[in-house]
């Protein structure tokens, strides 16, 4: 089993849950209650998100790891359900809760492993300066040493 199959996978699933599926009446007492909500648990989520996001870039940012990962978290918080999707379809906004609970899950595990990724080591200097250096190693211009 290749090591990106189980990304391929959940992004599958993540595609499979976010699509519509079969319409739910939505009507009668209580309807208008659901819908606000769902409306709510969606932005709610949708604004953690993005605070797991900002911390997450934080820290790759002070591990010196930004890249990949925290583009996809990114991506993740710019295509939540809360910017697209809609309480007001026939459901009560039930899949607009689901799919926005499944975006910030995944988010959220994105910051477990930025937190958890190791950091890069800073580069050690260079043995004996530079060659074109014509001050010398440590010598500052505009200085008296």
């Amino acid at each position: 089993m290749s090591p990106r199959r189980p990304v391929a996978v959940a992004v599958v699933v993540a595609l499979g849950l976010a699509l519509p599926g079969p319409a739910l009446a939505c009507s009668g007492p209580g309807a208008a209650e659901s819908i606000a909500r769902a409306e709510v648990i969606s932005l709610a989520t949708h604004l953690l998100a993005v605070a797991l996001m900002l911390a997450g870039t934080w820290i790759s940012l002070r591990r010196r790891t930004f890249g990949g990962p925290v583009a996809a978290g990114w991506f993740l918080v710019l295509a939540h359900p809360n910017l697209w999707g809609s309480a007001r379809g026939g459901d009560c906004g039930q899949q607009l809760q689901v799919s926005s609970l499944l975006f910030t899950t995944l988010v959220a595990g994105l910051l477990l492993y930025l937190s958890v990724r190791p950091s890069r080591p800073l580069e050690p200097p260079a043995e004996g300066g530079d060659e074109d250096d014509e001050l010398g190693e440590g010598v500052v211009p505009g200085r008296a040493g």
